[in-house]
Parts: C-alpha cells; sequence; structure tokens
C-alpha cells in the first residue's frame, strides 16, 4: 500500500511527540505505534497488533466516519467511547460455540475471539481460510455500500458471506 506511507508519515509527524533527550535505552519511554497513527478517542480492540491489522485500522480510520466505524469496523473497540458493533458482537460469543471441541480448540478461538472465533468463523478451526477481521476491511475500504452486492464464485467455508451479512451488504 505504497499510497498509505505517505499518509502514515503525515499522520505520524504531526502525533508524534517524543522527547529528544530520551535515553535509548529506555524502551518503555516509547510511544506504542498506535498512539502515532491514531487519535486517543479511537481505542483499537485487544490483541490487535500484526502489522496488516494495524494498516487496516488505519484505513479505517481514514477512509469511514466515526458513525462508520462504530457500525462496521473491523478493528475497533470504540470511538468517543462508544462500543463498536464487532467489539459487541464478539465480546458476547456463546461458550456453545465451542461445545465439545478440544481444548487446543477451544483456546484457537478464545485467544482470537476478536479476529477469528465470533459469529460462526468459530466453528471450524481450519486455518487456511480468510481471516474475517481482513474481509470487513476490505468491504470498508473498498467502500461497499449498502444496498450493494458482493460475490463471492469460491464461497469455501462461507467467511466472506457471513462478512458481508454482518456489515448489512448482499
Amino acid at each position: 500500500m505504497a499510497w498509505m506511507n505517505i499518509n502514515a508519515k503525515e499522520t505520524i509527524s504531526q502525533n508524534m511527540q517524543i522527547e529528544g533527550d530520551l535515553d535509548s535505552n529506555q524502551i518503555s519511554n516509547l510511544p506504542k505505534i498506535t498512539s502515532l497513527l491514531l487519535p486517543d478517542e479511537y481505542e483499537l480492540l485487544p490483541n490487535t497488533s500484526e502489522l496488516f491489522e494495524l494498516e487496516f485500522a488505519f484505513c479505517e480510520y481514514k477512509f469511514l466516519t466515526k458513525k462508520e466505524i462504530i457500525h462496521r469496523g473491523a478493528f475497533f473497540k470504540s470511538v468517543d467511547g462508544i462500543p463498536t458493533n464487532h467489539y459487541l458482537i464478539c465480546s458476547n460469543s456463546s461458550p456453545f460455540i465451542w461445545q465439545g471441541c478440544s481444548e487446543i480448540t477451544r483456546a484457537y478461538f478464545k485467544e482470537g475471539n476478536f479476529s477469528t472465533g465470533y459469529a460462526t468463523h468459530g466453528l471450524s478451526p481450519y486455518r487456511r481460510k480468510f481471516h474475517p477481521q481482513l474481509i470487513k476491511g476490505l468491504l470498508n475500504i473498498l467502500n461497499v455500500q449498502l444496498g450493494e452486492t458482493v460475490l463471492d464464485p469460491m464461497c469455501g467455508s462461507g467467511i466472506t458471506n457471513v462478512g458481508v451479512n454482518i456489515v448489512g451488504v448482499d
């Protein structure tokens, strides 16, 4: 995403407030990367730490309004203290989803509750399927709107179908 590098550098230089006399051995004094990319009123989901997740979160921040992020964002816990729909959906996962699964499978989905273990995504531990948050992020970045149609001719495990349904797209 070469176009994003320019915007990210602008945002980082605008948000960065690092003292010039910091001791290089004091890593604990360095700001978190999210504080350089996003204003304080945007809180990312727990465990959002992969580079692609941070890039997608930054794109959602740049391309969507606060109201759109609250309604359909994939990487934010809250905006202005208002919990996002994605956070609410993920926080209310039923333990019945993992009933009868091995401890390893349960741990996999519980650890990835906000990325892979919500909605019906937790029913199958197949690790080569699309990352559900990736689909939501792509829909947001591509500006797919209500009433538009998304076609997934391969379908696979239905990750795209569930993702478009959650954000209200056909």
